[in-house]
């Protein structure tokens, strides 16, 4: 799909700064061998631009007419409120569109049931990825399957101890009147007339109960939810672009197949025009392509036991399994070190011996 010519454009993923976005544009440097005369890629050159000028052609092109036969820019063109256009990376992220902020975000994450008809139609193919040395985020109030507790050092029961004992002499401080001792204020006895309530000021239960309840709202969006990291299998899908592009597909109606798509020559990019008039018929919806932590169902969910009695998916390799060399016992008598074999020195045994010597001679 990539050849010496071509240019690979990409941003960054869903950048919330639109104004200072900038786009990638990167080409591969081919060196040719000259004993079999193929080439390689060995480099990479490229140069950033802002995605406004990028954004600026998009829209000017788009909404223009080409067709000298009865085309009109408001109903013919990505200018009408009928057509949605995108300019589509090879790996299904937006690079440019009529809404700025579409710009970096997933192509199904905005019309999910588009991208999974270009899934199905292979025009896109999904690939599954598993990371077995993942780390997922826990919060700490929620339920671990694992009812062991934690193994403390005696230095962590000391600290509580210490800890404990700070707070009980703070807490003996506040409590004591030490101040008495080096008071002299004296009591001052001063009659004061009977305060009178406004009528108007009474506030009945229910506003207090209102107050409390408003103020346990907004306690909720102060609460820190504190996480802790744990090892987990995550899995995501991605998806990549594939070289068969239909230019002409026959249908039945303008709805069976609801969008157009053109494939912008020497780039990693395609032109995909969305009808906007067809309803979306597709039960699916929006999808991302953030990782998932895999939930493993035997053994009461446990990654630990799943990982004991499943091993990792592993592809046999295609040569014979070598497992030991003929000449293994010269590099370990040459070259490997004897720090695991336990023996005595003689100068061990004779510090030993002596002072042997000396103990049973003093008694």
């Amino acid at each position: 799909m990539v050849n010496d010519e071509s240019y690979v454009y990409s941003v960054p993923f869903e950048n919330e700064n639109i104004k200072s976005t900038l786009v990638t544009a990167s080409q591969a440097v081919f060196v040719m061998s000259k004993e079999n005369k193929k080439k390689g890629a060995a480099a990479v050159v490229g140069y950033q631009f802002r995605h406004s000028a990028l954004q600026e052609l998009f829209l000017n092109i788009t909404r223009q007419c080409y067709s000298e036969t009865g085309c009109t820019s408001s109903k013919d063109t990505c200018q009408s409120l009928e057509r949605d256009c995108y300019i589509l990376d090879n790996n299904g992220y937006i690079i440019a569109s009529e809404d700025p902020i579409d710009t970096g975000k997933f192509f199904g994450k905005v019309k999910g049931p588009i991208m999974n008809m270009m899934v199905e139609e292979k025009i896109y193919k999904k690939i599954t990825i598993f990371d077995y040395q993942g780390v997922c985020f826990k919060r700490e109030n929620e339920d671990d399957s694992n009812s062991s507790s934690f193994l403390y050092t005696p230095i962590h029961h000391l600290k509580q101890l210490i800890g404990w004992l700070i707070g009980r002499v703070l807490w003996l401080a506040a409590h004591s009147n030490f101040q008495w001792m080096v008071s002299q204020a004296q009591a001052i006895f001063e009659d004061i007339p009977d305060y009178q309530e406004d009528e108007e000021s009474n506030y009945s239960t229910d506003t207090f109960s209102s107050f409390k309840i408003e103020g346990e709202k907004a306690l909720k969006y102060v609460k820190i939810n504190r996480t802790r990291p744990k090892s987990c299998d995550r899995v995501v899908d991605l998806f990549t672009l594939t070289s068969k592009i239909p230019e002409k597909i026959e249908r039945k109606s303008m709805c069976a197949r609801p969008y157009e798509l053109r494939k912008i020559m020497n780039t990693n990019l395609i032109l995909l025009v969305v009808n906007g008039r067809c309803p979306e018929t597709s039960k699916s919806e929006n999808f991302d392509t953030l990782p998932q932590e895999v939930m493993y169902d035997e053994f009461n969910n446990s990654l630990g036991c799943h990982k004991a009695f499943y091993s990792l998916p592993r592809r046999r390799p295609k040569t014979a399994c070598i497992r030991t060399h003929p000449d293994e016992h010269e590099i370990y008598d040459k070259m490997c070190g004897s720090s695991t074999m336990i023996t005595i020195t003689p100068i061990t045994l004779s510090i030993i011996c002596f002072s042997t010597f000396n103990l049973i001679r003093f008694l």
